[in-house]
């Protein structure tokens, strides 16, 4: 398939960011059942004496509902757990795979959420969160050419997503391929101008092609569509402290602050810049009327199609 552009997320050296998210499905039926199952624990014996490896029954969540429950709480290990139970019960529901490589993706096991997305694939090979999903996983693991062929194939079953675009962009840009990494990412801005992490993904891979000056129009913007994320404005800086304004950085960086009051990166990048700006200068460029320009640009394309 041909690809008009491309899309990724990531964090820069100046300090820039990165990744991408889904909803999560409607929940299955419930399962009455409980179960626990042993897991090797060191316990102390009294002071001195010896230590002991026993069997401690570690919980294992009774329902999908529950399991789901631990994976929204961040409790990543648990709902793996309860997932790993659902799936030996209901071994043909989509779902229980899908949320078994969801737990586990997010506990750091990156392969094993790859074989248990593979095992959602099996039972369905459109199932379009499981295609995202393994990609982002396959990414993690260091496998982008494997990841980039889940994103094709995302795209395939549904080229109205911006969502499938973005991350083919990003796989794009994993591989080194900028050209159809910016395609894939425009194309996914055309379908959604309020991906924000579209217009994050595509800043910094202008930021990275030295192009600093394009970067700040994408940034500005996504900060636009989402005031509160920290990194956004951080990125934004860094495109306006490359771009040669250093006094509309410094008003960037001191929002990501404002944002989130413990973002190292920011506040390196404020310090750094904060030093050579005086306080009271005025920024060198209209930032909002930027990120409009970059609105406009957006429809220039989808006109243009």
């Amino acid at each position: 398939m041909s690809h008009p552009i491309r899309t990724i997320a990531i964090a820069l050296a100046l300090p820039l960011a990165a990744a991408c998210g889904g909803s999560e499905p409607a929940t299955p039926a419930a399962e009455p059942t409980a179960s626990v199952r042993p897991a090797s624990t060191t316990i102390g014996g009294s002071p001195g004496g010896p230590v002991t490896a026993i069997a401690v029954a570690e919980p294992v969540p009774a329902t999908f509902e529950d399991a789901e429950l631990a994976l929204r709480a961040g409790r990543y290990g648990e709902a793996a757990r309860g997932f790993d139970a659902y799936t030996a019960r209901k071994p043909e529901n989509v779902w229980g795979w899908y949320m078994l490589g969801l737990a586990q993706w997010k506990s750091g096991d990156a392969e094993g959420a790859v074989l248990a997305f593979d095992s959602a694939l099996a039972r369905d090979p459109e199932h379009l969160k499981s295609l995202y999903n393994s990609g982002r996983a396959l990414l993690d693991a260091g496998r982008a050419r494997e990841a980039l062929d889940r994103f094709e194939a995302a795209v395939a079953v549904d080229s109205a997503a911006a969502e499938g675009w973005r991350l083919l962009g990003r796989g794009f840009q994993e591989i080194g391929d900028l050209e159809a990494a910016v395609s894939s990412y425009r194309q996914a801005l055309m379908l959604d101008e309020h991906d924000a992490w579209a217009l994050n993904n595509l800043g910094v891979l202008h930021l990275e092609e030295g192009m600093a000056r394009d970067a700040i129009g994408p940034l500005a913007r996504a900060v636009e569509v989402r005031p509160s994320s920290p990194i956004f404005r951080n990125n934004l800086g860094n495109a306006l402290e490359r771009a040669g304004y250093p006094a509309a950085a410094k008003a960037a960086y001191g929002t990501a602050l404002e944002a989130d009051s413990s973002y190292a990166k920011a506040r390196v990048n404020l310090e750094r810049v904060g030093a050579l700006v005086p306080e009271g200068t005025t920024p060198e460029v209209d930032v909002a009327h930027l990120a409009e320009e970059f609105r406009f640009l957006i429809r220039v394309w989808r006109d243009g199609q």
